[in-house]
Formats: structure tokens, sequence, C-alpha cells
């Protein structure tokens, strides 16, 4: 069982959760799982997402026990999509993420801005979406959950100043009163794309600024994970 080995039942509340892994993507177990967890609980989840689309985590949610359309339409998940189009212009031509209802929200990095505009864009999309739980009858705690900062990290007008920002800010979610809410984020520790230091940077801040680090990396044998 996943909680016991990371002695973490019920989940973190209020609390920066921060998951490293390879370019292979083995913490999206973890993602799965912190998601059922946050639910199961009854978190209102807020989850973001830039490496699959919803109906891969409908799917993978199933073998949780979890039925997520059900969680969005009763008002205790909201789902972003990043992954439809992660670089395009955000507009109102862009189609909504298949089977989720007309609430949902889509969310580009729009490469003619600076990163700086593209990150507060992003963190206004994210304080929106949780005053939607906040502004709502059922006032319990909260959860936002992103799949993954790659989207950001290889970007072509990367800089680390910005990435540092965005985990920050993050990181005040946590804090924030009376609203605090619990972050949950997967973080590559490399890549082969350009700017290998600025990342390792800003990864090493987001070190800093977490109150769990779960580290994922395969076994020698290639046939897991630990």
């Amino acid at each position: 069982d996943i909680n016991n080995c990371i002695d973490h039942s019920p989940p973190p509340s209020a609390e920066f959760v921060l998951i490293t892994d390879t370019p292979t993507r083995e913490g999206s177990l973890l993602i799965h799982h912190f998601l059922s967890s946050y639910l199961k609980a009854q978190t209102n989840v807020c989850l973001i997402s830039f490496e699959e689309d919803f109906q891969h985590y409908v799917h993978i949610a199933r073998k949780f026990g979890l039925q997520l359309s059900e969680e969005v339409e009763k008002g205790k998940m909201i789902f972003v999509d990043g992954f439809s189009r992660p670089y395009a212009h955000l507009s109102s031509e862009e189609s909504k993420p298949t089977g989720v209802n007309a609430k949902a929200s889509t969310f580009s990095i729009d490469s003619g801005k600076d990163l700086r505009s593209c990150v507060n864009e992003f963190l206004s999309l994210v304080w929106g979406n949780l005053r939607k739980f906040y502004d709502g009858p059922d006032r319990t705690s909260t959860c936002v959950i992103i799949d993954s900062l790659s989207t950001f990290m290889n970007s072509s007008n990367f800089n680390t100043k910005d990435a540092i920002h965005l985990v920050h800010y993050l990181k005040v979610l946590c804090q924030r009163q009376p609203y605090s809410a619990s972050v949950v984020l997967l973080m590559p520790t490399c890549s082969d794309a350009p700017g290998p230091r600025s990342r390792s940077l800003a990864l090493r801040y987001a070190e800093h600024s977490a109150d769990l680090i779960l580290d994922v990396s395969p076994l020698p044998s290639g046939t897991s994970f630990s």
C-alpha cells in the first residue's frame, strides 16, 4: 500500500508535496494515487493536466474505484486541460476536454508573451478555480494537483526566475489563510530540452520549498520502480 510506504493516511493537509521522476514519467502513478486519496477523503480537487487528457484519468481512476465524471458533476473536482493545446494562444475557439462539463477550464502557454505573464495567467487560473470551491456550499479542504511542469520548462522562453516564481506561489497556496490548500506537483529531475542548469535551479528551489519529497526512480532490473 503506497500510503503505508509514505506514511500518509489520510493524505497531507495544507502541505506542498513534490514528486520527482525521470523523463520516463514513473511518477505519474503517484499522481493517480494522490488524486484518488484526496477525493476519497472528501477533499475538493483541482487537477491541472499537461501530460494526459481527461479520459486517461477517468480510465485509471476506475481502477481506484472512482468515477471522475461524477466527481466533476458533484462539484468535488475541477479539471484543467493544459494537454490539448499546450503552446497555443488561449482563445474562445479552443475545444473543451472530452467528457468534462462546460465548466471545465483550458490553459495554453502563449509563445508570443514572456513566460512571467504566462505564469501569472496560470496562477490566476488556479486561484479562480479554487475560489469556485471556497465560494460554494461545500467548504472542505482543497488540493491542487499538477501532473507536470515540463510544459513550462520546455517552453522556448523558459526562464529559471519565472519557474521559481511559479513554485513560490504554489507554496503560498499551502499557507494562505483561511483558505489554505494542499499542492501536489510532479517535476522531472532532468530533460533533453535546452537549459539543464536552469531546470536544476528550479528543482532545487522546489525541493527547498516542499514539505514532502517523493523521488521516483527505476530499479536496476527495469521492471518496476522505487
